[in-house]
């Protein structure tokens, strides 16, 4: 069984940068749901409709897990004010005894403007995507 990565501290001000709600696509069936994210004293709580809240722990700035979940990680997209637009998330799970199936699902920040060029990525943020999504 994996361990979880260690966590880290972030200051309020960081966390509030990723609280809003998120419409969810996964890519494997393209259904739309929203995830929504709040903050909580020191911690983010994400909460996924339909399912019961659950703490978000800090790997990095803008990557997050959930504490029992180590496969499953949120990196987020921020914009040029520092402010998440979207997220991209990724979850491993078991799919038969002998290889491990995966989900990829994209979601962007209801209310606000996703597209390529208005995204204002931070630099070298897609290739920090890129090798997430293979490393995983």
């Amino acid at each position: 069984m994996l361990a979880d990565p260690p966590a880290i501290a972030l200051p309020a001000e960081q966390l509030d940068e990723h609280v809003g709600n998120y419409r969810l696509e996964a890519a494997a069936t393209g259904t739309a749901i929203t995830y929504t994210i709040r903050r909580d004293g020191d911690r983010l709580i994400g909460q996924r409709s339909g399912r019961p809240a659950a703490p978000l722990q800090a790997e990095l700035r803008d990557l997050f897990f959930v504490a029992g979940q180590p496969r499953s990680r949120k990196l987020f997209r921020p914009g040029p004010d520092g402010r998440a637009t979207g997220f991209v998330g990724r979850a491993c799970r078991p799919a038969t005894t002998s290889s491990w199936g995966s989900e990829l699902a994209t979601a962007g920040r209801v209310g606000h403007n996703n597209s390529d060029s208005q995204r204002g990525e931070r630099p070298a943020g897609r290739g920090i995507l890129d090798r997430l999504v293979a490393r995983i």
